[in-house]
């Protein structure tokens, strides 16, 4: 049984894929609001990496479906993969406006600097 599975979890995987859900003014094929809730939640996990940065402190651990979708979304919506070096967490983290873009990373993204932040 499945009972360890958190109830969002499964009842994302039990929806309909082509229901639709309305949520704040906008209706979502029901894949694109769990995948909104996905790239929220992880998104806010980051924000912890930035707030409770403290040497010997782990950041929050992402699950790795979780952190893989948000890349995803981001990469996406800046209209290209993150540059070499920037990790995946570091990417989102930059992409989001989360952490500031430094001339360097500015650079290194050309043009598509001027997307940043890709979430608002």
């Amino acid at each position: 049984m499945d009972g360890h599975r958190p109830a969002a979890a499964r009842a994302a995987e039990a929806a309909d894929p082509r229901a639709r859900v309305g949520t704040q003014g906008v209706v979502l094929a029901v894949p694109d609001f769990v995948s909104t809730l996905v790239v929220e939640a992880a998104v806010h996990g980051l924000d912890l990496t930035v707030a409770l940065e403290a040497p010997g402190l782990p950041g929050p651990a992402l699950p790795q479906p979780a952190l893989r979708e948000t890349v995803e979304v981001t990469t996406a919506l800046l209209g290209r993969s993150f540059p070499a070096g920037w990790g995946d967490a570091g990417g989102v983290l930059r992409a989001t406006g989360r952490v500031p873009l430094t001339e360097e990373d500015r650079v290194a993204l050309g043009p598509a600097a001027d997307a940043v932040p890709v979430l608002r």
